[in-house]
């Protein structure tokens, strides 16, 4: 269950990352964000027994609010003995959920979607890094990422101009260019379907295939016949 949104494009760095930065960065879009006590997760990491990797210490993170900046990927503790998690189901202040599904590209020169399903907030979530990692480390995001959720309405466009942060629904596009990027978002979506159904063809009977196949492509020739008519005013 849940919501999937999926996205295309990428946000470019000013400068590369370094490779600490980097590997801190996608460990933290990996790991569930939640609330701890400072004075015991400090404790269990002095103990050996949480956070037992270095990677938050190489760029000079501290603790964070909460745990924020906290990766715990390989703790020695079990979650129900890490009596640092004040709330599981709760990420500390500021965070705005659970899990980061934003990450950096093998290059270290952007910044994408890791490609896990079920990305909430992920607005605010960009938001979030560029204000507690990126602009601190003298780093500014430019660049435009496209979204598509299950939902047909919900398709837009998220841009970053030097850190700073734009939205845009498909409600708010009648541009040409904004109208040729969604045509390639759903053409992407279609992709991705098809690439399932490949793969797993058992998952899915011959009628749900043809089904999502004809709705995939109805929202195309829906983004083209809008193409057309905007090409066509545009020229007269």
């Amino acid at each position: 269950m849940g919501y999937t949104t999926r996205f295309k494009g990428s946000f470019n760095c000013s400068r590369q990352l370094t490779i600490d930065e980097a590997e801190y960065l996608r460990a933290f879009s990996s790991v569930r964000h939640m609330k701890r006590d400072n004075a015991i997760a400090a404790q269990l990491i002095a103990e050996g027994k949480l956070e037992t990797n270095t990677l938050r210490a190489k760029v000079k993170l501290p603790l964070g609010t909460q745990g924020a900046y906290i990766i715990d990927v390989n703790s020695n503790l079990e979650p129900s003995k890490d009596k640092s998690i004040l709330d599981c189901n709760h990420p500390p202040k500021e965070q705005p959920g659970l899990w980061c599904r934003w990450t950096i590209t093998q290059d270290r020169q952007q910044v994408c979607w890791s490609g896990v399903e079920k990305f909430y907030d992920y607005t605010a979530w960009i938001e979030y890094l560029i204000k507690h990692f990126f602009a601190p480390w003298g780093i500014q995001l430019t660049g435009t990422i496209f979204w598509a959720g299950e939902n047909d309405a919900d398709m837009g466009h998220l841009a970053i101009h030097q850190n700073h942060v734009f939205t845009r629904k498909n409600n708010d596009i009648d541009t040409l260019p904004s109208l040729q990027a969604h045509l390639g978002i759903c053409r992407y979506a279609l992709e991705q379907y098809l690439s399932k159904i490949l793969q797993n063809p058992s998952d899915l009977s011959q009628h749900e295939v043809l089904a999502i196949y004809e709705e995939e492509v109805a929202k195309l020739r829906h983004l083209c016949t809008k193409l057309r008519s905007t090409t066509t005013n545009s020229q007269t």
